[in-house]
């Protein structure tokens, strides 16, 4: 899950998905594209928002 919290998120995704393609791994990126609300626990929202976006999937 890629909560777009970091620069450079959008790199680890590219990289985590050639990894895995090179070992013939399944793979999906999931993107979050809300913010944080304003004056929220950055760590709570991305928890909250990674486990929907999980669930989702099933």
């Amino acid at each position: 899950v890629d909560h777009r919290l970091h620069p450079n998120s959008a790199d680890w995704g590219a990289h985590c998905r050639v990894w895995c393609q090179e070992r013939e791994i399944d793979f999906t990126l999931l993107t979050l594209t809300d913010d944080p609300p304003t004056g929220a626990s950055v760590e709570a929202w991305a928890r909250e928002a990674r486990y929907a976006a999980l669930a989702a999937q099933l």
